[in-house]
């Protein structure tokens, strides 16, 4: 294999190297924890504007008005109506969907903010509505890929709460290789073959 064969096979397995693999963390183990910040499975959670916060449910004890059971992460806020919980990697990532909750027992129609810095800059954002007292799967647009990091918040009147759980994620989501690279690329590729031709 000549250098040029060499250099295009390289740079095209780069290219379709760090194919996402979808996961989930559902925070189950994790409680009670009230941990600021707190690392489960690779991610660092940190709570924004707060006074409660935390990973649990009612059975271990965790102090909140209803659950689904299972670990979830959680915070409150009783002064200005809203938190936020910061969700970062020190590798991109993806983000499908989430389970969200307004957390309060009898109150729905809270919206939960989503927003995702993308890497290299720039952020894309969405909005979803809660149901009273139960978690919803909210999907996220195709537009939630190469972030570095999300952050989700909760407004309301009053005391605002704000439950996720079951967050669905691609991990190792490939940064695009920008057009000049693919141009590059198959241009390697194209003179290795020519030279191929002139041997023969």
């Amino acid at each position: 294999m000549n250098y040029l064969t060499r250099i295009a096979t390289v740079a095209a397995l780069a290219l379709s190297a760090g194919t996402a693999s979808a996961a989930v963390i559902d925070f189950n183990g994790e409680g009670p924890n009230t941990s600021d910040p707190v690392v489960v499975d690779g991610f660092t959670f940190d709570y924004v504007d707060h006074n409660g916060w935390g990973i649990g449910n009612m059975s271990n004890g965790f102090v909140m008005q209803f659950d689904n059971g299972t670990d979830a992460i959680v915070c409150r806020d009783t002064s200005d109506g809203e938190c936020g919980i910061n969700m970062s990697s020190a590798s991109t990532f993806s983000l499908n969907s989430f389970d969200g909750a307004d957390g309060s027992l009898g109150v729905g129609g809270r919206t939960i903010s989503v927003v995702g810095n993308l890497f290299g800059g720039g952020t894309i954002a969405e909005s979803f509505t809660t149901v009273a007292s139960t978690f919803t799967t909210f999907n996220l647009s195709a537009g939630f890929v190469n972030l570095t990091s999300v952050e989700f918040s909760v407004s309301g009147a009053g005391d605002s709460w704000m439950q996720l759980d079951n967050i669905v994620y691609d991990a190792a989501a490939p940064v695009p290789l920008p057009a000049g690279g693919l141009l590059l690329i198959g241009g390697l590729g194209g003179l290795a073959a020519l030279r191929r031709r002139k041997k023969g």
